[in-house]
């Protein structure tokens, strides 16, 4: 496993735009930043979930063999976890990122992503964390063996409006 990078942070900066039914929707702008300032070794992760006013996330056995608290760098993938189609300990998460690092979305039919995400709401939180290992087949996952205290939350009225938004933006691809 990688430790993640020092001196480095990850910042969402969220904007809300009101839509035609006066519901907030989360839209990500531009997601990252890296930290200038020298030592600085905190790095914003996020987790998405269906769980409502979480304050901190306590690790759960999942297919790793050992219960873990997972988190990414990447808010926009935290918006597809927001919400699991199956039951655990089983998911559905058709997704890949390219040489670039740009978040593909797989439908395997089409209209998938607004039968699997259309009126469903979730959460995605986030945590300032350091030198969290990073899955080795999945560097875009950090995992946590100890809970980890929650730093924001935001509640997400309609993923499937914010996927759209999030793909319109370039985020990902679907």
């Amino acid at each position: 496993m990688q430790k993640a990078r020092k001196s480095r942070a990850v910042f969402l900066y969220i904007y809300y735009t009101t839509c035609q039914q006066s519901k907030q929707v989360l839209f990500f702008g531009a997601a990252r930043r890296i930290m200038a300032r020298k030592g600085d070794d905190l790095m914003t992760l996020y987790h998405g979930s269906s769980v409502p006013h979480l304050t901190e996330l306590k690790p759960f056995l999942s297919n790793h063999e050992k219960p873990f608290v997972y988190l990414t760098d990447d808010p926009t993938l935290a918006l597809l976890y927001a919400h699991n189609p199956i039951a655990r300990p089983g998911g559905f998460f058709p997704y890949w990122f390219d040489s670039s690092g740009q978040l593909h979305y797989d439908e395997f039919f089409s209209g998938q992503t607004r039968l699997i995400y259309e009126h469903h709401d979730g959460w995605v939180y986030s945590a300032e964390t350091q030198d969290l290992p990073r899955l080795d087949k999945m560097p875009w996952v950090y995992l946590s063996n100890t809970p980890v205290p929650l730093r924001g939350a935001e509640h997400i009225p309609d993923l499937y409006r914010a996927l759209l938004d999030a793909e319109k933006a370039g985020r990902i691809i679907i």
